[in-house]
């Protein structure tokens, strides 16, 4: 007698009980609620004939259910509410045994969602998130896009409970008037040009509402910026007929030394709204400066020698312009008080003694008799001083010198002899 023992192969996949399965489960159910248990067999042997089950594709649970592994029992792990339909959802499940290799047999649930409420979806938007900002350059053409509002809504949206529509509240402010949203798409856009130096930022309110009945809607905040564009040239504020700007410095100040500044302004922001300086007029000699400061300011210098003797005014016609534009804007023009990118400044000089007394004669020859009689007037001088602010000119007899040309001889008399009035400074005979 010959006894064959035949050894088992892991050729034989799983069967289900059923070749599908249905359930229902209403939507207000509870998560862990079961929902259905599927079975299946193995008729191999040993490990082969141990079964486990799984989904096949989990993307068609979206979370909504959990299967237990070893003993096929199907339960909810997600909120059912708004999934209620009367067409049911199909979900695959596989049965696999232990085996080497591994076999698998598939098998569809049909899960009845029932609806309990008509209409107890309610919407949510996805788009725009809580706090999210929303950005539309300023003078955008009508129709300019900016945002897209996406909401969803639990129910089915082929029905009336699931179509949504977008809107803004009929609450009265200016939004409606500048901003309008496609009921449908819920696409945002312009309905005017918007200016940022009018307004620079908007806050929205976003509704989404469906069909159903009762209606059911959400709401959502967005702001939106509007960027600035660089649509303001920078202007001096002052009017048409308005006088100079009246600025002193004293003459023989140290050079680079700041004399004054002048502020323009830009009503565009950041990078769009630096100004630049320039003196167009009235400073051929090169003796003033002006550069920008970190706070847009025009600040004037004294970049050469100021001296209130050669000039003790200085009219200077200052223009402000974009940095891109210095080439145009520094062309040498006389100031033309209707352009506000100009502005006109007066520097005066403040006189400095710094110039010595000059006499207007340096040499006076003058004679007088030798028996002349005591204080007889011999000759005036007369000196001048270039400072305008300078002292009273007074005059002394510095030295009185003896001289006979036939003999040669030279002899100091000191101050003997002659006397100077300090203040006419007429030379009078001070002996006989």
């Amino acid at each position: 007698i010959v006894k064959v023992n035949l050894l088992d192969k892991n050729d034989s996949p799983p069967q289900f009980s059923q070749s599908r399965y249905t359930a229902v489960v209403p939507e207000n159910s509870p998560i862990g609620t079961l929902v259905a248990t599927v079975s299946a067999t193995d008729p191999d042997l040993g490990p082969s004939s141990v079964v486990q089950y799984d989904f096949s594709n989990p993307s068609q649970i979206n979370g909504l259910y959990k299967i237990t592994k070893e003993t096929g029992e199907i339960s909810t792990n997600g909120i059912l509410t708004g999934k209620g339909r009367k067409e049911p959802y199909v979900i695959s499940v596989r049965a696999l045994d232990n085996g080497d290799p591994q076999q698998f047999m598939d098998t569809e649930l049909y899960i009845t969602v029932g609806d309990v409420s008509r209409n107890d979806g309610v919407p949510k938007f996805l788009k725009p998130e809580p706090g999210q900002i929303a950005e539309v350059p300023e003078e955008a053409s009508v129709g300019t896009a900016v945002f897209q509002a996406d909401a969803m809504d639990p129910d089915d949206p082929n029905t009336a409970n699931g179509k949504l529509v977008y809107s803004f509240p009929d609450d009265g402010t200016i939004v409606q008037k500048l901003f309008q949203i496609d009921p449908n798409s819920g696409l945002i856009t312009t309905k005017v040009p918007l200016d940022r130096e009018e307004r620079e930022e908007y806050t929205l309110i976003l509704e989404a509402r469906d069909l159903g009945n009762p209606v059911q809607q959400t709401s959502r905040l967005l702001t939106v910026v509007v960027k600035d564009v660089d649509d303001h040239p920078p202007q001096f504020e002052r009017q048409r007929n308005s006088v100079p700007l009246m600025m002193e410095v004293e003459e023989e100040m140290p050079i680079n030394m700041k004399i004054g500044e002048v502020i323009a302004i830009d009503k565009d922001i950041g990078r769009n709204a630096v100004i630049d300086y320039a003196i167009i007029y009235g400073n051929d000699d090169g003796v003033f400066g002006i550069s920008r400061d970190d706070q847009n300011r025009g600040i004037i210098t004294l970049d050469k020698r100021l001296d209130r003797e050669m000039s003790g005014l200085h009219t200077l016609t200052i223009k402000c312009f974009e940095p891109t534009d210095r080439i145009n804007k520094i062309s040498k023009m006389p100031y033309n008080k209707l352009k506000l990118d100009e502005i006109q400044v007066k520097v005066h000089v403040r006189d400095k003694d710094d110039n010595n007394p000059t006499f207007v004669e340096r040499n006076l020859t003058r004679g007088v008799r030798v028996n002349a009689a005591i204080y007889t007037e011999i000759g005036k001088v007369h000196a001048d001083d270039a400072d305008a602010e300078a002292d009273v000119i007074n005059y002394h007899l510095e030295n009185v010198t003896f001289h006979r040309p036939k003999t040669g001889m030279k002899r100091d008399l000191g101050e003997s002899g002659f006397l100077v009035d300090p203040s006419t400074g007429v030379i009078q005979t001070n002996q006989s």
